[in-house]
């Protein structure tokens, strides 16, 4: 998830920004609320038809959509195909929703229930130093297992680490990963000058 996206407040409802509204399926997926929303897009809980269980989308803002974006969203299975690890959310699939207007693309993923922010879970929990340290070598452990695939996730943050009931930290949003592949990267996408990737700050 991407800066100044929050998980969703029982106590204040998120409407769904444009080009959402009124939207209820997306291929094989039916939303069912946001979960959280940020400068890159909007993550929804949704239910996968086939098969039947809960799933984590993410809708990417209209103004972020691009031909280049397109591109890499296209390739994007095929790349976190290779990341199977406890401490990596799990993509599922990716694609481009044509709103009408403009195509958009999104990205599922492994839905978390009941998940904090890792350093939410760390205050609510009175993590001492030591216990603190264990949680993020587990995260160091998860990142390596995309490096050592050429992977980089090039979003990493606190926002972006996800810590479940049971004390698993899991890593999200590898959806803007580059590919450090020479192989891959040569023949897939790159990052152009001026182009931005992430959380600008």
């Amino acid at each position: 998830m991407t800066d100044q996206e929050r998980p969703e407040d029982a106590s204040t409802q998120i409407d769904p920004p444009a080009p959402t509204a009124g939207l209820r399926v997306i291929g094989r997926y039916r939303l069912e609320r946001v979960l959280a929303t940020g400068g890159m897009g909007t993550v929804y809980l949704a239910i996968q038809d086939h098969p039947h269980r809960a799933v984590a989308l993410k809708l990417l803002t209209r103004g972020v959509a691009s031909a280049a974006t397109e591109h890499r969203f296209k390739s994007e299975v095929q790349i976190l195909g290779h990341l199977h690890h406890p401490g990596i959310a799990q993509v599922y699939d990716a694609g481009i929703h044509d709103d009408g207007s403009v195509s958009v693309p999104y990205f599922v993923m492994e839905y978390i229930p009941n998940a904090k922010g890792i350093t939410e879970y760390a205050d609510a929990n009175e993590l001492d130093v030591r216990e603190r340290l264990e949680l993020f070598a587990r995260i160091c452990d998860a990142v390596e297992h995309g490096h050592q695939r050429g992977v980089v996730h090039r979003d990493l943050k606190p926002a972006n680490i996800l810590v479940d009931t049971s004390g698993n930290p899991k890593v999200i949003d590898f959806g803007v990963a580059r590919v450090t592949d020479s192989d891959i990267a040569a023949t897939t996408f790159r990052t152009e000058v001026g182009e931005l990737v992430g959380t600008v700050q």
